[in-house]
């Protein structure tokens, strides 16, 4: 398989001089015709055309490597009007991506698909038995590594086992979190802001500081950071600590995307929507809410534009595969945020979602 390259078949190229005669070698040596062949009898080519190619190597913008292109102009029966992008399903190889927070439940959603697209998954978390059971699952070489953002030799290390491990970092995905209690500002209690400020925004910017040194030699890299919908809007029963932290994500974002770019590095942040968990549910029974899974999901759904619908794990695994694939090559310094809408469309209190949420008399 022609892993990591794109295939297409383009109108423009019809001009060339390419004989159909004309065969070129894959990197790994074998004809390309051969990897078609086996690609076709894999079923994972849609609308290949009946016709003789010939294929030649151009010139790929994105890192000096090379681009196959199918010249169908052999069959000079047959009009080509369209363009046909064959997507790798190994977006991934040959990456190397931290995942910090990478045992919970977006970590592990993220860590998986990225492993199933070739990627070496270092799991990063504080969970050593769920980090553990979830690398041994994965697989393909994934590894835990217990690291604890909120202190920077823990994030430092991590990154050089990284390198020394796999040669390199291509992704670090600064996605550890932690809940906050409800509060006022004028009750706030600063040593609790103090240590969940340490998480959610101190370790992040950790993060990018020592995966940029180790991007920096190689001129390119992805850093990805976790916000919220709480970066984009506030509530009136929102977490306060935590959404005065999420608010900073998409600044810090786009201030470390200014200075890395000169390096090849680009820098974005995923914002998800409220997702179900038990974590919530304990959250809100401390609230007081009359809390169970059922209502959680019945309330999350209710809140969603889109209809019996609510945000999932693997929704957020799918916008941060996309934000460190080279299909984003040219996207940085965005929030990329997940929620269907949401934050168009209402203000977020997640006390006043209706019946699910009514606390016990």
């Amino acid at each position: 398989m022609m892993e990591g390259h794109y295939f297409s078949l383009m109108q423009s190229y019809l001009a060339s001089d390419c004989p159909a005669t004309v065969r070129h070698t894959a990197p790994d040596g074998l004809r390309i015709e051969d990897h078609f062949a086996a690609e076709l009898s894999d079923g994972r080519f849609m609308d290949m055309p009946t016709m003789e190619t010939c294929i030649t190597a151009v010139a790929s913008p994105l890192h000096g490597t090379e681009a196959y292109v199918l010249d169908p102009r052999a069959d000079h029966e047959q009009e080509v009007n369209r363009e046909l992008q064959f997507l790798s399903m190994t977006r991934l190889e040959g990456k190397v991506a931290i995942i910090t927070g990478g045992a919970g439940a977006i970590g592990t959603a993220t860590s998986k698909l990225f492993a199933a697209h070739g990627a070496q998954v270092v799991i990063a978390d504080v969970s050593d038995e769920r980090g553990e059971k979830l690398a041994q699952e994965i697989g393909h070489g994934a590894v835990y590594r217990r690291t604890d953002v909120t202190s920077e030799e823990n994030v430092a290390a991590t990154v050089a086992f990284a390198v020394e491990q796999f040669g390199q970092l291509d992704i670090m995905f600064n996605n550890a979190g932690v809940i906050t209690p409800l509060d006022t500002f004028e009750n706030l209690d600063m040593e609790l802001y103090d240590r969940h400020t340490a998480v959610l925004v101190r370790g992040v910017v950790c993060g990018i500081k020592h995966a940029a040194r180790a991007m920096i030699p190689r001129k390119r890299g992805v850093i990805l950071n976790t916000a919220s919908t709480a970066s984009v809007r506030s509530g009136a029963t929102m977490p306060l600590i935590y959404n005065i932290n999420k608010f900073n994500i998409p600044g810090l974002t786009s201030v470390a995307s200014f200075h890395l770019a000169k390096h090849g590095i680009r820098v974005n942040a995923v914002s998800p929507h409220g997702i179900p968990s038990g974590v919530v549910v304990d959250w809100l029974r401390l609230l007081g809410c009359d809390s169970t899974w059922e209502k959680v999901v019945a309330a999350f759904k209710a809140a969603s534009p889109l209809p019996d619908r609510h945000t999932t794990n693997e929704d957020i695994a799918n916008a941060a595969l996309f934000l460190c694939s080279d299909e984003s090559g040219y996207i940085s310094g965005q929030n990329l945020v997940v929620d269907a809408g949401f934050c168009q469309s209402v203000v977020y209190d997640p006390l006043q979602l209706g019946d699910p949420f009514k606390s016990s008399p």
